[in-house]
């Protein structure tokens, strides 16, 4: 009779690194996974792209899952429209998503990427240079993302907008400038804050006491100690009749946090002595936060972890010694043997039954495989409901004799003793997979040497609730063996 070939991967030895414990996938809003786990780390979506390792390398990904840029590099940085930058040792450098490097690793750091030129800083010195490394700019003290070809830079003189040719729409001067956001950067100056505009000119005014990012056409600003929210063109449209959220302290509290998102933005109010958080629409209307079982300010996809199948063995090797390896392949192989000398008392049973009608009343057969101290398998008929049906005693003590051939597998000390509670269920559901494969190969049996059984025929492990249907060769739950046994 032919042996089964063990199924189940060799163990790793104890000198080997161990497999991530979780793979990293992503959801959409629904929480539907849209991209399946089996990343080692996914960072979160950055509009239409994302970062995610894969064996210790970090790569680009898309919304559908695509690398837009292969994971090459332990780390990667800042990225533009067709750019990223990447660290080989302790340099950073430019890549191009084609994954040609545009760029040596030469920088300790890489500010940001525009379509021409990247910012970057070399001790401490910041320059902005094109991708053939010509500087454009020199000796700057800081510079922001790049937006449609234009940043706004800090100089010893103050803060400007410069263009990727190096031609300053803005020169310096006393004021700080922040990033483009939406086609305007806020900052702020002796008179207040406001935002100037891609060309360099003021487009609202400083009447502000504070003004933030845009975001989904509006920007949060203070006015008399309150926040409210104008738009493009300065106008209030919800009034500054709100609190400071981040004064607030909650997860990921941040000025981010209080920009329009999804048509939320986070808020707060004050209930007498004390700030309530929430959020506001975009019509100004507050929503408690207790009201939203998620953060209402997503958009886009959001990571999830799902646990590696790989790391669950690893531990069961640690946890039952190192011999386990050794001892699961002499387990399976006792397991088969002694599978195949019950198959032919099996076999006399089932044929028993099946030669007798009992008024009908038989419509299929159970077999059970029991992995306990007692070690065999068991017969049980079936009604057409399923449910099993019990004969006079010596019926019973034929059936139990045919299965008396196999060993007492764990009294011969067959399989090691676990260390812990930890490691019992480690054994446990270990038993429970081994079984399951040695089921499919006692099926697969059946099928050779009964292709054409009268009656459907089950098996089934004692410790899983589901049964291997022999006619199809497949798995089935518990509650479908009545419509089985009707077809």
């Amino acid at each position: 009779m032919a042996k089964l070939k063990s199924k189940s991967a060799s163990i790793e030895s104890s000198q080997e690194k161990a497999p991530p414990q979780f793979f990293f996938g992503y959801r959409n809003l629904n929480g539907e996974a849209v991209i399946t786990p089996r990343f080692e780390q996914a960072f979160e979506f950055e509009g239409e792209i994302a970062r995610a390792k894969i064996d210790g390398k970090t790569g680009v990904i898309n919304k559908q899952g695509n690398w837009l840029f292969e994971p090459k590099f332990e780390f990667l940085g800042v990225a533009g429209k067709s750019h990223i930058a990447y660290r080989d040792g302790k340099l950073w450098g430019i890549a191009g998503f084609s994954g040609a490097l545009v760029t040596s690793p030469s920088y300790d750091e890489i500010l940001s990427i525009g379509s021409e030129v990247f910012t970057a800083r070399k001790k401490d010195r910041i320059q902005i240079l094109t991708f053939s490394e010509d500087v454009r700019v020199d000796n700057i003290e800081s510079a922001t993302r790049w937006y449609n070809g234009v940043a706004s830079v800090s100089t010893m003189d103050g803060g400007g907008i410069i263009n990727e040719r190096g031609q300053w729409l803005l020169p310096p001067g006393p004021r700080k400038i922040y990033d483009f956001c939406e086609g305007l950067a806020a900052f702020d100056c002796e008179d207040g804050s406001g935002y100037y505009g891609t060309d360099g000119e003021i487009a609202i005014s400083p009447s502000f006491e504070a003004a933030y990012d845009f975001s989904e056409g509006l920007a949060r600003v203070r006015k008399n100690g309150m926040f409210g929210y104008i738009d493009e063109n300065g106008d209030f449209v919800i009034q500054p009749t709100w609190s400071d959220p981040t004064q607030i302290s909650f997860s990921g509290n941040t000025d981010a946090m209080a920009n329009f998102s999804n048509g939320f933005a986070k808020s707060a109010r004050k209930v007498e002595d004390r700030l309530i958080a929430g959020y506001l629409d975009r019509a100004g209307n507050w929503h408690d936060a207790d009201k939203f079982e998620s953060d209402p300010r997503q958009n886009s996809l959001k990571s999830f972890r799902a646990e590696n199948p790989a790391w669950t063995e690893f531990q069961e090797k640690l946890e039952l010694g190192e011999p386990f390896d050794e001892k699961l392949r002499s387990f399976e192989t006792k397991l088969e043997e002694a599978l195949a000398k019950d198959a032919e008392g099996a076999s006399k049973i089932i044929t028993e039954i099946m030669s007798h009608s009992f008024d009908g009343t038989i419509k299929g057969v159970k077999i059970v495989v029991y992995d306990s101290d007692d070690f065999g398998l068991m017969v049980y008929p079936l009604s057409n409901t399923g449910e099993e049906i019990y004969f006079d005693d010596q019926f019973w003590k034929k059936n139990r004799i045919a299965f008396k051939t196999t060993a007492k597998l764990f009294a011969k000390g067959v399989m090691p003793e676990p260390k812990s509670a930890k490691g019992t269920r480690l054994l446990q559901s270990f038993m429970l997979k081994s079984t399951n494969r040695c089921i499919e190969w006692f099926g697969e049996l059946w099928r050779q040497n009964d292709s054409t059984p009268k009656l459907p025929v089950f098996l089934q492990n004692e410790d899983d609730q589901r049964l291997f249907d022999i006619s199809c060769n497949s798995w089935i739950d518990e509650s479908d063996i009545p419509l089985r046994l009707r077809k």
